[in-house]
């Protein structure tokens, strides 16, 4: 089988995954599963909203953040505007690490690194 073929074979054997591409809408039920689920894996709050805001962007925040609250128990001494403004940092700090990485890579000569306990045959 060639490798186009059994990409093909992979795809059509995925789980549908459309719900995570840009600009589709879910049904609320189907996604309130899905953040359930998303705030059961994770156990820390962090993770839990970092998780959140990479797989369901078309999820308004305020839902999102109504939806943890729902779901997290250690959400619950937090107000849904706490929960905006964490939400707004782990994006924007995430967002900011990013482009940062970015910018110091794209600036420097990067040569391979010099392995010492590989010897060169």
């Amino acid at each position: 089988m060639s490798g186009a073929d059994e990409a093909a074979t992979a795809i059509s054997e995925a789980p549908d995954l459309a719900w995570l591409a840009p600009g589709s809408v879910s049904e609320p039920r189907a996604a309130l599963q899905r953040i359930e689920a998303v705030c059961g894996m994770h156990p820390t709050l962090f993770g839990a909203v970092f998780a959140l805001l990479a797989t369901h962007p078309g999820v308004p925040r305020p839902v999102l953040a109504q939806a943890v609250k729902q779901f997290r128990r250690d959400a619950d001494a937090h107000s849904i505007e706490d929960m905006l403004g964490l939400m707004t940092a782990v994006s924007n700090g995430a967002q900011q690490a990013f482009e940062a990485v970015l910018r110091t890579r794209r600036g420097s000569d990067r040569k391979a690194a010099a392995l010492p306990f590989v010897r060169p045959d």
